[in-house]
């Protein structure tokens, strides 16, 4: 099982920001960059999409880990 703490769901969770993982870089959104690119927005929106982006990741990991569980049993 991959560990939870190098998962990229563990490091969106975390941070403050929403986390974007490359293969060759990390971006991390933050709620000044949000309301900057966005000025029609507001800080709800902003949580309401870090919450959904958490939610996305989480889903992630548990499908790697249901998929791991099947290959590895």
């Amino acid at each position: 099982m991959k560990n939870y703490k190098d998962s990229d769901y563990a490091l969106n969770k975390f941070s403050e920001g929403i986390v974007y993982k490359f293969a060759d870089r990390i971006v991390e959104v933050t709620l000044e960059d949000y309301l900057t690119e966005n000025p029609g927005k507001t800080a709800e929106d902003f949580l309401e999409l870090k919450a959904l982006s958490d939610e996305i990741y989480h889903e992630q990991v548990m499908q790697e880990n249901r998929t791991n569980l099947i290959l590895n049993f």
